[in-house]
């Protein structure tokens, strides 16, 4: 009987180091999967952080040659860079044309291309008035001198713009008054 207890209890304080061994193995799993988790993280922000600078140092050089800021990440490619990265998580950087910052995010709202393209056109009815002393009739009558086509937004549609006051905007942002310059005459 003795010798059935002295048995059980071996036994017993054996399971319990078992027991003991398995919990604390388990927590070093636990620990170095969080490790890796971690270094696979700061591993994808370095990335991340080297492709935006990648980006920004290309902006710097299309602006230096141009004059202006690319109006779109896609202007740099392939002359910039032989493509855009991508974040980490798969998405794209966002860009702001009219500062030339390549963001974490895209920018919400009007599209910055047609954002840019307004200052473009306001710099044309600047030095069409100018040289005549009026603005012009429509924005379509700065093509070819002023601008080199008639100016339309990204997605294809005619700006807002009111002859009276030189108002130019986005089509879905006009104001009472403000007109739609298309094929050279008001509508």
């Amino acid at each position: 009987m003795r010798v059935i207890a002295i048995a059980t209890l071996s036994a017993l304080f054996a399971w319990g180091c078992g027991v003991e061994v398995v919990t604390v193995a388990a927590t070093q799993a636990e620990l170095q999967r969080q490790a890796a988790t971690a270094a696979t993280r700061h591993l994808e922000r370095a990335e991340q952080d080297t492709a935006r600078a990648r980006i920004q140092n290309a902006v710097q050089t299309y602006q230096a040659e141009h004059g202006v800021f690319p109006p779109t990440l896609d202007a740099l490619v392939p002359a910039f860079l032989p493509g855009i990265p991508l974040k980490a998580d798969g998405t794209p950087y966002g860009y702001d044309p009219t500062t030339g910052r390549v963001l974490d995010r895209p920018l919400t709202g009007p599209n910055p291309a047609d954002l840019q393209k307004i200052e473009e056109i306001r710099g044309a009815i600047h030095r069409y008035g100018t040289a005549t002393g009026y603005y012009p009739p429509t924005l379509d009558a700065l093509a070819p001198v002023y601008l080199p086509a008639p100016p339309r937004t990204v997605d294809g549609r005619p700006f807002v713009y009111n002859n009276q006051n030189g108002f130019v905007g986005l089509p879905e942002a006009a104001p009472a008054g403000a007109e739609r310059a298309l094929g050279g005459g008001k509508q």
